[in-house]
């Protein structure tokens, strides 16, 4: 009787330890898709509040294109999240397709967010971290994965035509050129 007892209570334990450890992975997951989800609004919120704000870099980019930069933002690049920088774009319609260098393993979709202003549109191309644990996929996707320098082809839709707005990339902030 004394065995049966040791024998439940070490699978009780186990049981248990196993329920704790697979609630501290789901956790740990939505905590980590809490910060990317914080760390992307932030950012954007930054870039686009900078290129409001200075209008001669607005006037600057709209005659030079590719590579102005509003001096309140830092040349540092974002790179939470997995972020990936917009290198060119081309009008499809209502559509941007952007062009997209990365250059490490992602093991997630990308996504685009775009912040739609009268001035500019914001593109922010990130890897999407579901709340999901590692390895648990709703739609399967991923992207390339690769040591060397990869570029792909992201859509981004817009509200509107682009029109005489210009396109900012959200990982260096700076304005981006068609192709």
């Amino acid at each position: 009787m004394q065995i049966v007892r040791s024998i439940g209570s070490v699978v009780s334990a186990a049981v248990t330890l196993s329920v704790l450890a697979v609630v501290g992975w789901f956790g740990w997951s939505v905590y980590q898709h809490g910060m990317d989800f914080r760390a992307v609004s932030t950012r954007t919120a930054a870039v686009s509040s900078g290129w409001l704000s200075d209008t001669d870099a607005l006037a600057k980019a709209a005659v030079s294109g590719a590579g102005v930069r509003p001096t309140s933002l830092s040349a540092r690049l974002f790179t939470d999240a997995g972020a990936a920088p917009v290198t060119s774009y081309a009008v499809d319609g209502d559509a941007l397709v952007l062009r997209v260098v990365t250059s490490r393993c992602i093991a997630a979709s990308l996504v685009v967010d775009v912040i739609e202003t009268s001035v500019s549109v914001e593109v922010l191309v990130h890897a999407e971290r579901p709340w999901l644990p590692a390895g648990w996929s709703l739609n399967g996707r991923t992207a390339p994965c690769a040591d060397s320098p990869v570029a792909l082809r992201e859509t981004a839709q817009l509200s509107a035509p682009l029109g005489e707005r210009i396109v900012v990339d959200g990982v260096t902030g700076a304005s981006v050129g068609a192709r």
